[in-house]
């Protein structure tokens, strides 16, 4: 038996037998939803069906009971605006966060912050995340996680080029080999800024080599400016610019042109380097001084 459930802003519907339910389909323009526990009086909610979600790109949050026990294929797939996703344990098919672009957060029942950013980013940019993993989620994950990252930063910038090519991408502005060349040293440094911003389980050495890569594509670097721009254009707030003032990207060489490039859009941006710049400037003051 099927039962639609609608809302405001869509429905969602179960196929329902005996005293449990499966959420089949989706349907609507949902921006944040809170699936039941009890989809009505004595059925619950206990799987998610294949392909439920699939391509809802306006849904930026979801919250999954603890009751369900298993995700179809592709259940979450093409939800590209998808930002924070709270769900249990479970059985899931294949390519249940594909095309999930927008994760930052997956959290599942006692995992700390850290690792739900870091499982997001792993999902995100395609490194080691299964949900196999998540009872794992330990010292060992994150060696491997940061190995990832570590093997991705010395990849040749345009490594994948020519098959953007092949693809057809020339067609949305990939052909220009330079463009896409900082495009993959922009997804870099936010994987560097992002590992900095969570550090549970970093290693020094790996700490290091994150530092070392934001800190050589910083504003006015002869290598490209793309921590600026990963902060810039992907996370424009005081945590991540925080990042780059904490480990020196951030100075008196490239204020302004960091300034310069920022749009009216940008206004907490410009508000933290004219604080940065002040700070700068009462350090100098008060280290000429002498006790």
């Amino acid at each position: 038996m099927d039962k639609e459930t609608e809302y405001p802003e869509g429905s969602l519907v179960y196929s329902i037998k005996e005293n449990e339910a499966v959420l089949s389909t989706c349907k609507g323009r949902f921006t944040s939803l809170v699936l039941p526990e009890y989809p009505e009086e004595g059925v619950r909610l206990t799987a998610i069906g294949k392909k439920a979600f699939l391509g809802k790109k306006t849904l930026r949050k979801l919250s999954v009971p603890s009751s369900v026990k298993s995700i179809g294929d592709f259940g979450f797939a093409h939800c590209s605006n998808l930002k924070e996703l709270e769900m249990p344990l479970c059985e899931a098919g294949d390519g249940i966060f594909t095309g999930c672009t927008s994760l930052e957060k997956v959290s599942f029942p006692g995992m700390s912050e850290d690792k739900a950013a870091l499982f997001a980013l792993s999902v995100r940019f395609s490194g080691p995340a299964r949900l196999s993993d998540v009872e794992e989620l330990d010292e060992e994950w994150f060696v491997r996680f940061d190995a990832w990252i570590a093997s991705f930063l010395l990849q040749p910038d345009d490594e994948g080029f020519t098959n953007q090519i092949l693809c057809g991408e020339e067609e949305v502005g990939l052909s220009d080999r330079d463009a896409y060349m900082s495009g993959q040293r922009v997804i870099k440094a936010s994987l560097c800024i992002q590992r900095l911003l969570h550090p549970e389980g970093l290693t020094p050495a790996y700490e290091k080599t994150f530092i070392d890569y934001i800190r050589s594509h910083k504003q006015g670097s002869e290598n490209g400016n793309e921590s600026w721009l990963a902060v810039r254009d992907n996370y424009p707030d005081k945590a991540h610019f925080g990042i780059l003032e904490k480990y020196g990207c951030v100075d008196d060489d490239n204020r302004k042109a960091m300034m310069k490039s920022l749009g009216d859009d940008k206004q907490e941006l410009k508000s933290l380097l004219m604080k940065n710049a002040g700070n700068e400037a009462f350090d100098r003051f008060f280290s000429g001084l002498e006790i």
